[in-house]
């Protein structure tokens, strides 16, 4: 009866052990979120923009991002996500109108879908 009561407990914090490494394995840090910030940055530097503006566009564009990552760096999760959402939006108005170049490599997607990973990172944050 011990030997069976012992194997039980044994198999649940086994169990246990497993669940709690899997969901350490699987956490997202604020340094991983803050490397897709860095990529998207770099990313950003390298799009073609155009029109009057440009060189406002890309430092408006390039704050929003550094201002993300600022807010990684003391943990407010919220204000970073809301950083990298005007970020999202501004590229997306920018591609719209025209002012970030049709054929710019890195292209308005990228730069969208790059603001989504972060933005995704940042929500799986624990």
């Amino acid at each position: 009866m011990k030997t069976i009561i012992t194997k039980s407990v044994l198999g649940a914090l086994t169990g246990v052990a497993l669940f709690a490494a899997a969901g350490i394995a699987s956490a997202t840090t604020i340094g991983e979120c803050d490397g897709l910030i860095s990529t998207l940055t770099t990313q950003t530097k390298g799009a073609t923009f155009v029109g009057r503006n440009a060189e406002k566009d890309l430092a408006g564009l390039l704050g929003k991002l550094m201002e993300a990552s600022d807010k990684l760096h003391v943990a407010k999760l919220a204000d970073a996500s809301l950083k990298v959402s005007q970020y999202r939006d501004k590229v997306n108005t920018l591609c719209s109108q025209g002012k970030i170049a049709p054929d710019s490599d890195p292209s308005c997607g990228a730069l969208l879908d790059g603001a989504n990973g972060v933005l995704s990172c940042i929500g799986s944050i624990n």
